[in-house]
């Protein structure tokens, strides 16, 4: 029931981003992006990436959007999610950026790759590690060989 779930949601988005005016191909690429993000996410997932050092840096604004609020003026917004729930979704704005091409990572493990631009919209997948109790931290970055041209960071709450 799951494997069926996962693969109505990809062709939903591929079917979605077709009818925003992405050729054949570029759908397909992108049901596979989408196919490969549900099978590389598991729940012992190495990390990618280590902003620990990083402080915000860049134009523009980058913002999470889930069902429990938005991380507008640095709240951490709750979202429930039972023990037994395999995979949800957020959203993450940007805006006022260059079109700048950023990684965005959920506590270090690359979830996708997005444009930083004028007004950015892109679904973030929740998945094993991402969907357990307690604060999660989503970056968004673009570096400039060792040093962050972009890095954004906000944090949501998983709640059971």
């Amino acid at each position: 029931m799951r494997k069926l779930a996962v693969i109505a949601v990809a062709a939903c988005v591929a079917f979605a981003l077709y009818g925003c005016g992405g050729s054949a191909s570029s759908s397909a690429a992108s049901s596979a992006s989408v196919s490969a993000a549900s099978a590389s996410a598991s729940s012992s997932a190495a990390a990618d990436f280590d902003g620990s050092g990083f402080s915000d840096t860049g134009a523009g604004t980058m913002t999470l959007a889930t069902a429990g609020g938005t991380t507008e003026g640095g709240n951490v917004p709750q979202v429930a999610a039972k023990s037994t729930t395999s995979m949800m979704q957020i959203e993450l704005d940007y805006d006022g950026g260059d079109g700048t091409v950023c990684t965005v990572y959920i506590d270090g493990v690359e979830n996708c790759k997005m444009n930083a631009s004028e007004r950015s919209q892109n679904s973030l997948t929740l998945q094993g590690d991402a969907l357990t109790a307690g604060k999660h931290k989503v970056e968004m970055v673009a570096m400039d060989g060792s040093t962050p041209k972009i890095y954004k960071s906000a944090e949501y709450e998983i709640v059971n």
